[in-house]
């Protein structure tokens, strides 16, 4: 497994303290929807802000330089702030200025034959994804094929319509391309290793793991957070629950730091039930500190065979 940190993902790593990410909320993105975990992934790490209402708005449509400002934040790019403009309708006096001309700069975003932008300008669900997948370093001639199938069939193998996989050329929203970006920074991360156990009852994919500082109180908890996907491929119910699941970093066993949990909005201490033919997600954290070497969870969730799975931090 390669170094398990989605530094994009991480949903408050290395803060002071955790009130920075609490006082993020929107009104109008309720959890349970598929858009709820990808928007507030991605506000957590800087990459797009709400509106000042108290709102996200998930089913407005993205403009293009509202795109470029979110690219430009998702590869942590410095904004490009030229003494001559490169587009005439983007002004080194508009908003969104040295944000368009960074995305310009780094070849992700062009203009149109006439030398416009169209800041204004919605972005459709096919240039949408086209514009990610150019980000991650990839351009058309080395795709092969024409746009924009090239694009959003690379989009595909790449797992970023793993959650939305809205296409064609309808204005893309605010919560899809939320969904777009999140799933692109967890293909970057090449984090999806599979483990399979011993027997045939059930198997886990291994999600988005990153890196958490929390503070409750005067208690400081450094550690990971790791999300299983668990399937249960056999024919009877799988409990689960926060003793189902402990580990070892570097020698020293830890079990499912439960306190951790209240640190985080939208997190809750696992507990449930997998029943047959379905998949549940799970994140589990252990406050191992920030830097172990290499490490092992061990699910106890049937029979107490189950194989190890193996976390190398490289």
């Amino acid at each position: 497994m390669k170094k398990i940190i989605a530094l994009l993902l991480c949903l408050c790593l290395l803060l002071g303290n955790v009130s920075a990410v609490s006082a993020i909320s929107f009104s109008d993105v309720p959890e349970g929807t598929y858009y709820y975990e990808p928007v507030y992934n991605i506000a957590w790490s800087g990459i797009i802000n709400g509106f000042p209402d108290g709102t996200f708005g998930p089913g407005k449509p993205i403009t293009r330089e509202q795109m470029a400002v979110m690219l430009v934040n998702m590869q942590k790019l410095s904004p490009y702030t030229p003494s001559t403009a490169k587009f005439p309708d983007v002004p080194s006096t508009r908003w969104s200025y040295k944000y368009v001309e960074a995305a310009a700069k780094a070849g992700f975003i062009s203009g149109y034959p006439d030398g416009t932008f169209k800041p204004d300008r919605n972005v459709s669900y096919n240039e949408a994804i086209t514009m990610i997948v150019a980000l991650m370093g990839y351009k058309l001639a080395d795709l092969g094929g024409t746009y924009p199938t090239a694009f959003t069939n690379k989009a595909r193998d790449l797992g970023i319509l793993n959650t939305c996989a809205m296409l064609g050329d309808s204005a893309a929203s605010r919560a899809n391309v939320s969904c777009f970006i999140r799933d692109a920074i967890l293909s970057s991360q090449g984090d999806q290793d599979v483990f399979k156990h011993k027997g045939t009852n059930y198997k886990v994919t291994l999600g988005s793991d990153f890196a958490y500082y929390v503070e409750q109180g005067s208690s400081r908890t450094d550690g990971y957070g790791i999300t299983l996907f668990i399937e249960n491929t056999s024919s009877s119910p799988i409990p689960y629950s926060a003793t189902s699941f402990t580990a070892e970093f570097d020698g020293r066993t830890y079990l499912v730091d439960t306190a951790s949990y209240d640190a985080f909005d939208g997190y809750s201490v696992p507990n449930g039930t997998i029943y047959a033919g379905q998949t549940a997600k799970v994140v589990v954290f252990f406050a191992c500190g920030k830097n172990p070497s290499k490490g092992v969870i061990r699910p106890n969730l049937s029979s107490g065979n189950e194989a190890e799975i193996e976390l190398n931090f490289q």
